[in-house]
């Protein structure tokens, strides 16, 4: 009787991935050019505009379903209590939304290298704990991070498909294990 090898794992695909990622970055490979690093640039590019998501989907999302008012400046300050000029300065706000309910919070999107007079108006996007400045530009960070998650997860299965087929035995796929009496 034959001896069928065992089928795979997920552990067994991730650690012949992670063996196959460690040998491409100690040697230089036939398929090394500079395409290859082109592609593999692209790849660290796509992965961190992935990480826009989750710094702009609360914003989005107060752009999108908050009330367009206005806000009065009530604090400027440094991030961290220092280097105000080099880092900017962050401004709280107070506002009343169409059905009366008034807020109050850091408004998101106000970075200025000289604080903001209190009293200022300032038009916003806001709901009743949030509020983001008047700007699309949290719709484009957004859509950019969710398409760098796209092309890096085409990149990864891209990727996975290659070394699937590089590490697949010299004869083929290796043989299915014996059926069952129950599926014959």
């Amino acid at each position: 009787m034959a001896e069928h090898a065992k089928p795979w794992t997920f552990g067994d695909f991730v650690r012949r991935f992670v063996i196959g990622m460690r040998d491409q970055l100690r040697q230089r490979l036939p398929g090394d050019t500079w395409r290859g690093r082109l592609r593999f640039i692209a790849g660290l590019i796509a992965i961190w505009f992935c990480l826009l998501v989750p710094y702009s989907y609360p914003r989005a999302e107060t752009y999108l379903t908050g009330d367009p008012v206005t806000a009065r400046i009530t604090r400027c300050d440094t991030p961290s209590g220092g280097n105000g000029p080099r880092r900017g300065y962050w401004c709280d706000g107070s506002w009343t939304l169409r059905d009366g309910t008034r807020g109050s919070a850091r408004i998101e999107g106000i970075a200025q290298r000289t604080p903001v007079p209190v009293g200022t108006p300032i038009a916003v996007r806001a709901t009743a704990d949030s509020a983001v400045t008047d700007s699309a530009r949290w719709i484009i960070q957004l859509t950019v991070g969710v398409l760098g998650c796209l092309i890096t997860a085409v990149l990864i299965a891209r990727l996975f498909v290659h070394l699937i087929r590089a590490t697949r035995p010299p004869g083929g796929t290796p043989p299915s294990p014996p059926r069952g009496p129950h599926e014959m």
